[in-house]
């Protein structure tokens, strides 16, 4: 049996953040029905036997310390449920999707946590349990309330040996069974930050007096909010964005003297110069690199999107055009990726998709399609290439990765604006995935949901910043070959020094291992690779994106994909993927 010690214990103020509750199968009229998420602190036994409880305290709301405001129950909209007179000709279905957003509401607790006598680096236990009571508008009235479910969660999973104080956002599965409807797998998503506690800060006054009941406090709430407005697209994209850029590391509340202004770009002072990253056929390496790491990638458990990379991006380039001079911090990207993923389990709901898309992969234009942000892409301004061409038969004439990034480095223009007003953002598709290119005039910036992409192993989005400090080198051939011992500097040679490190970069480290087993594969064999095949796993789209000149919300323009168009100078015939 672990043995906590209280002695080493760490005092953390947590807050959560209801953000929303997604999937919720209700009955064809949800519109009188309610939901409100019950809030409990459940710490470990001290050395009593007394089971610790955190004193919960309801932030930036008039409602009592355990209980949220609330909602109105309101479907699902698809992108045509705003449209005028939508609603007068809709079937209903027998169960109908519904959801709930939260705005600004928290809950915050000063929570103490023993670390294990052994080591002193993992916590004891905290679990958070939030219950979803339900029940009509008049029950509500007369608090009659029942419970549709209720999750559990051990927050100090969060903390884990780190020190570092993080927003994390997390996507809880929950089963709820709603009076009138079948039982439904629902996701709660929420925000958990972490501020510690030091000698001198004050926890937050604690009521000496009992909690009220359930009863009593459901009976002081106010007439109840409508999560549920019938805001058309503009209004409602508003909300979308907003709760998308407004998670934040809640600081203590007696901060430390001011340290120096973190350098441009900086995610709240995260960027760290990565000494070096060898690519995986060790024959690269890339120097003085600027990286951060996000608290999560699509894949975990609290994004849930497995294969949400293309919605993903979708929503960060749009948030890059929105903040043209900007990068996202820690905690945006952190945000982005939760809401892409959303985004993404949204079409995975839709019936209408999975005869197209049955493993949930879906291609950019459907993407596009979908969300309701005017984001459109600009084929005139889109390029296609191949890496290594030339070391194929069937490849022959393709356009080159090199002749690419000779377009893709000058940058795109949109006429009528100048350059620091726009963003330069290219949505890039290769090998079965999307991520971003920003270019600016003195560094690029490539931003990848996927933290397997970086390096083997690696569990979290980042951003990696090629400015006049990076440096690639590659290993040179009389090393490669060397049996004894060779000082290091003779190892490697320069390749490229400063910004254009960057399409070095994409060659060397994301293609060459691909390049080479395909030049393997077609040497072996008598018969020559399929160019379809070569196409799929060399063939690399820089989609040009923008924000739509009308500016219209309703409209994610769908134009022709740069893999529809021929990449072979002269050759009439069309590949795709």
């Amino acid at each position: 049996m672990v043995k906590w010690s209280a002695a080493t214990e760490k005092k953390y103020r947590v807050t959560v953040k209801p953000l929303r509750l997604e999937g919720i199968l209700t009955s064809p009229s949800p519109s009188s029905q309610m939901v409100v998420l019950k809030v409990k602190w459940d710490g470990p036994k001290s050395a009593g036997g007394v089971l610790g409880r955190g004193f919960s305290i309801m932030m930036r709301s008039s409602q009592p310390s355990n209980y949220s405001t609330h909602k109105f129950l309101r479907r699902r909209r698809s992108s045509t449920d705003c449209d005028e007179n939508a609603g007068e000709n809709e079937v209903e279905e027998e169960s109908a999707a519904t959801e709930v957003e939260w705005d600004g509401e928290e809950f915050e607790s000063v929570c103490s946590f023993g670390t294990a006598s052994s080591s002193g680096t993992s916590f004891s236990p905290w679990d958070v349990t939030f219950s979803v009571l339900c029940g009509k508008e008049a029950e509500f009235r007369n608090t009659k309330l029942t419970t549709a479910g209720s999750i559990s969660f051990n927050i100090a999973e969060l903390l884990g040996s780190r020190t570092t104080i993080d927003s994390h956002i997390i996507s809880l599965p929950i089963s709820l069974h709603i009076h009138g409807a079948t039982r439904s797998q629902a996701i709660l998503v929420v925000s958990v930050s972490f501020a510690e506690v030091r000698n001198g800060d004050k926890a937050p006054h604690q009521q000496t007096m009992p909690l009220p009941s359930a009863k009593d406090q459901v009976a002081k709430q106010p007439a109840p909010s409508d999560s549920a407005a019938t805001s058309c697209p503009t209004q409602q994209k508003k909300r979308r964005l907003s709760f998308g850029l407004s998670w934040k590391t809640r600081h203590q509340p007696n901060p430390s003297p001011p340290s120096p202004p973190p350098p441009a770009h900086s995610a709240d002072g995260n960027w760290e110069v990565k000494k070096e990253l060898i690519s995986r056929d060790g024959g690269a390496k890339l120097a003085n690199a600027s990286v951060f790491l996000a608290s999560f990638d699509q894949r975990s458990e609290k994004a849930a999107g497995e294969s949400a990379c293309a919605a993903v991006v979708a929503v960060i380039a749009n948030w890059l055009h929105t903040n043209p001079r900007s990068i996202p911090t820690r905690p945006q990207l952190d945000g982005l990726i939760a809401e892409g993923s959303s985004e993404w389990r949204k079409l995975c709901h839709d019936e209408s998709h999975r005869s197209s898309f049955p493993d949930n992969h879906f291609d950019l234009d459907t993407v596009l399609a979908n969300l309701r942000r005017p984001l459109t892409l600009s084929p005139d301004d889109s390029f296609t290439g191949i890496f290594s061409p030339e070391k194929f038969h069937n490849l022959s004439g393709a356009t080159s990765f090199d002749e690419v990034w000779s377009h893709v480095s000058k940058g795109g223009k949109v006429s009528g604006q100048r350059e620091d007003e726009v963003a330069v953002v290219y949505i890039v598709s290769w090998n079965d995935h999307f991520f971003l290119l920003k270019v600016e005039s003195d560094a690029y910036y490539i931003i990848d949901s996927l933290g397997e992409r970086l390096y083997e192993g690696c569990d979290r989005a980042y951003v990696l910043k090629f400015d006049e400090s990076a440096v690639l080198y590659e290993k040179a051939a009389a090393a490669a070959a060397a049996t004894e011992e060779v000082e290091e500097e003779e190892r490697w040679k320069v390749v490229c020094e400063g910004k254009e490190c960057c399409g070095e970069y994409m060659k060397r480290f994301l293609a060459a291992v691909t390049v080479g087993e395909l030049e393997e594969e077609e040497q072996k064999g008598e018969d020559q690779v399929s160019t379809l095949s070569l196409l799929r796993r060399l063939q690399i789209d820089f989609h040009f994106c923008c924000l739509s000149v009308s500016g219209d919300s309703n409209l994610s323009s769908v134009v022709e994909s740069p893999t529809n168009s021929s990449i072979f100078s002269g050759d009439e015939v069309q590949f795709s993927e």
